[in-house]
């Protein structure tokens, strides 16, 4: 299968634009737990923290995999581009999913901790 350069850089720009929008689900929905975690964390039966801390890990999860396999795969056209016409400058390397995904995943990490920290407060 040839592509153009014009439709190399039409699936790339594509990919990278699904790239940020789930970048954008995860800040949204990380946001959105963070904010639970602070006001009403405490105040949380057992059943309900199980319930928005599941949810919470789906969806982080899922926007973190599906962030990382459209970097990819935008990468992926990106070095189809670059071998077609090695002059144009692109600035994507392969590291970058990992480091999406070491962020991300670290993030929920430190949302859930966050989470436990608002329910069991250190008294001085």
């Amino acid at each position: 299968d040839y592509m153009t350069e014009a439709e190399i850089i039409n699936s790339m720009t594509e990919y990278f634009g699904l790239n940020a929008e789930m970048l954008s689900i995860y800040l949204t929905v990380t946001s959105g737990y963070l904010i639970v975690a602070y006001l009403v964390g405490n105040k949380l039966t057992r059943f309900q923290l199980v319930v928005i801390s599941g949810l919470y890990v789906i969806f982080a999860g899922a926007t973190t995999y599906l962030a990382v396999g459209y970097g990819m795969r935008g990468i992926h056209y990106a070095e189809l581009l670059r071998n077609l016409s090695p002059s144009t400058p692109l600035y994507s390397t392969d590291a970058i999913p990992g480091a999406i995904a070491f962020v991300l995943l670290g993030g929920i990490v430190a949302s859930l901790t966050f989470m436990w920290q608002s329910r069991h407060p250190k008294t001085e």
